[in-house]
């Protein structure tokens, strides 16, 4: 997803969920206050989560696992 400041994407509910961060930065609820470009976030056995852009142009790639 490319996101501008503010904007939401719903971080799905997997068994394993990754993220990466390829530019800007955001925040996952309840789990990471800001996460920058070229950081990582695995999630085991989480309910889904919010990530919120913290600068315009953030890019993240997410993907979740059995």
């Amino acid at each position: 997803a490319r996101l501008a400041a503010g904007d939401q994407v719903e971080v799905p509910a997997a068994r394993h969920v990754h993220l990466f961060v390829a530019t800007g930065a955001l925040e996952v609820d309840g789990v990471a206050p800001q996460l920058e470009q070229g950081d990582a976030l695995r999630l085991t056995d989480e309910p889904g989560r919010t990530a919120r852009a913290t600068q315009d142009g953030t890019e993240l790639i997410v993907w979740g696992t059995a």
